[in-house]
């Protein structure tokens, strides 16, 4: 399996050690694969976005475009777990996302406006079968 090594790709605060809890939140997973979408496209919405997330993929997307690229199209997303830490009321989720040559874990996390305020990965696997690995 080939690694493409993105160790910052769309920048938020991660959230540090935490507790495993059990229940997913839908509209965390229905932003997440939104969000998804519109990056495969070169596009940052400012809807789906709190300010700082959106900078950071405006700023990234010339990398992010390449992944994508290489990922094929979206398949599905699979909640995995999520992690809370003492003095956040909401917790961040962590989702495998599975495209048609790799997966790709991403944590995502709103803000009080219901905007992602953390959509960070640390990188994406491509599959050896994928077209494009290199």
């Amino acid at each position: 399996m080939n690694i493409v090594s993105e160790s910052s790709v769309v920048a938020g605060l991660l959230v540090a050690r935490g507790a495993i809890a059990a229940q997913p939140s839908l509209h965390f997973e229905a932003l997440l694969t939104d969000a998804m979408l519109a990056e495969s496209h070169g596009e940052c919405p400012s809807d789906l976005m709190a300010p700082n997330v959106k900078a950071a993929c405006d700023e990234q997307m010339p990398r992010l475009k390449g992944v994508f690229e290489r990922l094929g199209p979206l398949q599905k997303t699979t909640f995995e777990r999520t992690l809370s830490k003492e003095g956040n009321a909401v917790p961040v989720e962590i989702y495998n996302v599975e495209f048609q040559h790799g997966t790709w874990e991403w944590q995502v996390r709103t803000d009080e406006t219901g905007k992602l305020h953390i959509l960070w990965a640390p990188q994406a696997r491509l599959s050896s079968t994928s077209p494009l690995t290199a």
